[in-house]
């Protein structure tokens, strides 16, 4: 996976600051963090995403018990990952006399984000995208922040052709679109476009292919034991994912609602800060 997404960010001097809730996706950068030329936390993807949100809603952050008396608490070092990180990005706070953290707003000042049709006021929809990943939510904390929005889309369709109700991310808030004109480019969480992914089609369940006999088959099939009919299952990413292909071999995927997580699939986005003259650094000001 080493060479693409965010891993094409591993350049000396470009990044300051890297938060995120899974590095497995970019094995290129944790020679960064561990040899701390870069600050780097790992926090929740749920808080994560609500710290985003905090900052294009202009909120004080995300207030919540989740993460207490865990590493991101910041009694046990607040997320951070190696020594050259300082900020505290998690505060202690007590409200009517119980605890809790607060996750701060996050600043972004360029927040590069993923469509796949765009027209040329930058209105972008998404049809060929499996997550939407709060891409809009994403947008509006860069403008809240006076920071910039560029989108990587396939195509370019004429103003006012796209239907309205099928646009996730209205072009007052993106300020530059990419065509990707290479289908190597056209890529959602390092696989090729799948209809099936996005929703367009539904895969046969008899196409899913085995789990090879292991250990992590027989913990995913144990999990998947716990599994009843009618119920709404949220899957995260690793051991979790076998649980899905056990349903799959045992022809129960009909009787259940499998979901990902608020991004489980979205835990390879990273919220990345230029370290270029500081955190007020702007490209093109």
């Amino acid at each position: 996976m080493g060479g693409r997404g965010t891993n094409h960010l591993k350049h000396p001097g470009l990044l300051k600051r890297i938060i995120s809730s899974h590095y497995g996706q970019s094995p290129d950068l944790h020679s960064l963090i561990t040899g701390n030329e870069v600050e780097a936390y790992a926090l929740p993807m749920g808080a994560i995403a609500r710290m985003i949100r905090s900052q294009g809603s202009g909120s004080p952050g995300y207030i919540t018990r989740i993460g207490l008396g865990t590493f991101v608490d910041p009694r046990h070092g607040g997320g951070k990952l190696n020594t050259c990180t300082t900020t505290d990005l998690v505060e202690l706070m007590e409200i009517d006399k119980m605890e809790y953290l607060r996750y701060k707003p996050l600043q972004i000042n360029h927040a590069f984000i993923r469509a796949t049709t765009a027209d040329s006021c930058g209105n972008l929809t998404d049809e060929h995208e499996s997550v939407r990943a709060d891409i809009r939510v994403i947008a509006t904390a860069a403008r809240s922040s006076g920071g910039l929005v560029t989108a990587q889309v396939e195509r370019m369709a004429a103003t006012g052709s796209l239907n309205l109700r099928d646009v996730v991310v209205p072009g007052a808030l993106v300020d530059c679109v990419v065509v990707a004109p290479d289908e190597s480019q056209h890529m959602s969480f390092y696989t090729k476009y799948n209809p099936s992914w996005s929703g367009e089609v539904k895969a046969p369940a008899e196409g899913m292919p085995a789990m090879e006999m292991s250990v992590r088959k027989v913990i995913a099939r144990r999990a998947a034991l716990e599994l009843k009919v009618d119920q709404i299952v949220n899957l995260g990413i690793g051991m979790p994912e076998g649980v899905a292909l056990i349903a799959g071999e045992e022809g129960t995927l009909n009787n259940i609602t499998l979901t990902t997580g608020k991004c489980s699939a979205f835990m390879h986005e990273l919220i990345l800060i230029s370290n270029r003259g500081g955190d007020s650094w702007r490209p093109w000001s």
